[in-house]
């Protein structure tokens, strides 16, 4: 035993001393989503991806490797035929890759203070280092980490989109949908839980009740907030989601039920009034230094700023410059036929929420 411990230590000082490769394999759809053939054609690279050059139909594992042909005519062959086909469009598939993965990371490096996309496994990987790359201000917006117990608050506020059907059956006319256009950015341009966080303290709790059941104008929180729900208008599409039996539903409550959400959320089902609410608790957050409005400067009569700056409360949130800044350069990239440059910031934009 002590001669194979000091074996194993001779032949790693060996291997110290030699110089070591490393290959790291990654997943390009996880950094640029999207068909080979659709990137191939907003990169405009020279080897595009290929149709089918060979009927799939005909290929079998007995012939998809060539192999040995006794022939007087082995180029006519149809094994060599199937595998040059095959050689040649894999070859495409491989090479029209690696251009398309040059032309973005050398826009990437380019746009974003010289990031390499080889330290980025993802679309939001990328979108992180850039944001603390180009717009982080530590001294006076630090990103703080909430602790385990805040944490788990907040998460269970944190729910999937929509997608259930509101009509099962046969529709005999013409039907449209609606869809945004970058909906991610314009949202994480709004106010967003980001400060020093503190627990919501029971005056505050209370007085926001008292308001709320005197039908008074509601002081606006920068808070994750606990409240209790229950349905008064049955009619009413719902607005909140809960989990039922591990499946996401938007439901009506007939009876008092308890749920986190966004106070942004709160104050919307407010103004729809298809619910009643209590407040029980909450975590806000402070908005960090020379960012927000303090609350009590938002709501005292006396400031005539006041009612301005209540309207639009919601709106100027600390994201705002790095969205803003990631469209209006997707869209001026597009415009002067950069695509991969497009694609860099269309990425960051829609990975930056």
């Amino acid at each position: 035993d002590h001669q194979l411990k000091n074996k194993i230590k001779q032949k790693k000082a060996q291997n110290s001393d030699k110089i070591q490769s490393l290959i790291t394999f990654r997943d390009s759809m996880r950094l640029l989503p999207g068909s080979l053939k659709k990137l191939c054609d907003e990169f405009d690279v020279e080897h595009k991806k290929l149709s089918e050059v060979v009927n799939f139909d005909e290929v079998n594992v007995g012939n998809c490797f060539g192999g040995e042909i006794n022939s007087k005519r082995p180029l006519s062959h149809e094994k060599f035929k199937i595998e040059l086909c095959n050689y040649v469009y894999c070859n495409y598939d491989v090479i029209g890759l690696l251009e398309i993965l040059n032309k973005f990371s050398k826009s990437v490096y380019e746009a974003c203070n010289g990031i390499n996309i080889t330290d980025c496994i993802t679309g939001a990987s990328l979108s992180k280092k850039h944001y603390f790359n180009t717009f982080y201000d530590k001294k006076n917006f630090p990103v703080w980490n909430l602790n385990s117990e805040y944490d788990q608050f907040c998460r269970d506020g944190y729910f999937g989109g929509r997608c259930e059907a509101f009509f099962i059956g046969e529709q005999k006319k013409k039907l449209y949908y609606y869809d945004f256009t970058s909906l991610y950015p314009d949202v994480g341009r709004r106010r967003l839980p980001y400060g020093e966080p503190k627990k919501l303290e029971s005056e505050r709790i209370e007085r926001w009740n008292e308001r709320y059941r005197n039908k008074q104008s509601l002081f606006p929180l920068r808070a994750v907030v606990k409240v209790r729900v229950k349905t008064k208008d049955f009619k009413a599409l719902p607005l909140h989601a809960c989990k039922d039996d591990g499946k996401l539903t938007f439901a009506h409550f007939g009876d008092w039920t308890e749920m986190t959400m966004w106070y942004r959320e709160l104050e919307y089902g407010v103004s729809l009034n298809i619910y009643d609410y209590e407040l029980v608790d909450g975590i806000e957050f402070d908005g960090g230094h020379h960012t927000y409005v303090k609350t009590s400067y938002m709501n005292s009569p006396a400031n005539k700023l006041g009612k301005k700056d209540r309207e639009h409360f919601w709106d100027d949130g600390i994201l705002k410059e790095f969205f803003e800044d990631a469209v209006s350069k997707k869209a001026l990239a597009k415009k002067s036929g950069q695509p991969a440059l497009a694609q860099a910031y269309k990425i960051i934009a829609n990975s930056g929420y």
